[in-house]
């Protein structure tokens, strides 16, 4: 079954749904003010949260893994745990986060 993501950013939201034949699912809804930290994934302030980097935290994997995409690696609190979700991000999207959010931006 192929699946394929859509991001939604609306009202300082990220919205992450789930495209498939029969429809689309909403996997997150989480509000720009819960993000901590939005990076490049060799950035160190993502290190904590990598594989064996001492934050154990639940890894959402959105990226699509296209040649030339650059993806970002989101640090988030959503229900009150902190989440991990990589993301394929166009400037556009990642100039609207940095608008509401500055402090969690570092690209």
């Amino acid at each position: 079954t192929k699946r394929s993501y859509e991001y939604i950013l609306e009202n300082e939201v990220l919205k992450v749904d789930r495209i498939m034949e029969r429809g689309r699912v909403t996997l997150h809804e989480i509000p720009f003010r819960e993000f901590m930290i939005l990076a490049r994934p060799d950035d160190p302030a993502v290190a904590p949260y990598r594989k064996g980097g001492g934050e154990k935290v639940k890894k959402f994997d959105y990226t699509s893994y296209a040649e030339g995409v650059p993806w970002y690696t989101l640090i988030a609190r959503e229900d009150g745990e902190t989440v991990k979700l990589l993301l394929d991000l166009n400037d556009e999207a990642i100039k609207a986060i940095r608008h509401a959010n500055r402090e969690a931006v570092r690209v």
